[in-house]
């Protein structure tokens, strides 16, 4: 996924469409997944550990019978991991060519609604914990949101 993925997927149809993303924190950051890519939006579910998964895993989650990972954006991006407390986990389920994926995020935001020319390249901008999957960065009300590839970054942490 690009800059120039996203800006051609938003030009299907007649003339350029907007693009709509779930924003969520992580650290002092705005980052956005597209919606097509989310499966679902948690919050206080519990995690179920599992000590054979690297440190970036936080567990697993129990959804419709099936265990599903959950990976701590935090430590996989190596920032520092204040410790959560009883329910304060969000939790954005996105989906992945092996099936759904967990991605522990400090706070969801909001779901945006963005034109191409929102988009800029991440080049231009400040460098943020996971920037080696930042590939567009979305100018929102004055702030900067970043946009990871979500696929390369879940396959990444889930090989």
């Amino acid at each position: 996924m690009s800059i120039t993925a996203f800006k051609a997927r938003s030009a299907v149809g007649k003339g350029n469409r907007d693009l709509l993303f779930v924003s969520f924190k992580l650290g002092e950051d705005d980052y956005g997944v597209e919606v097509a890519d989310v499966h679902g939006i948690y919050h206080g579910l519990p995690i179920i550990p599992n000590p054979d998964a690297p440190s970036f895993i936080e567990g697993d989650v129990q959804l419709a019978g099936r265990r599903i990972p959950v990976v701590n954006l935090r430590r996989f991006a190596g920032m520092a991991d204040p410790a959560k407390e009883s329910g304060t986990r969000w939790i954005l389920m996105v989906n992945n060519s092996s099936g759904p994926v967990g991605l522990e995020v400090d706070r969801v935001i909001e779901v945006l609604r963005l034109t191409p020319q929102n988009l800029q390249d991440p080049d231009e901008h400040r460098k943020s914990p996971v920037h080696d999957y930042v590939v567009a960065v979305a100018s929102h009300n004055g702030q900067s949101m970043f946009l990871p590839d979500i696929s390369r970054l879940v396959n990444d942490a889930i090989p």
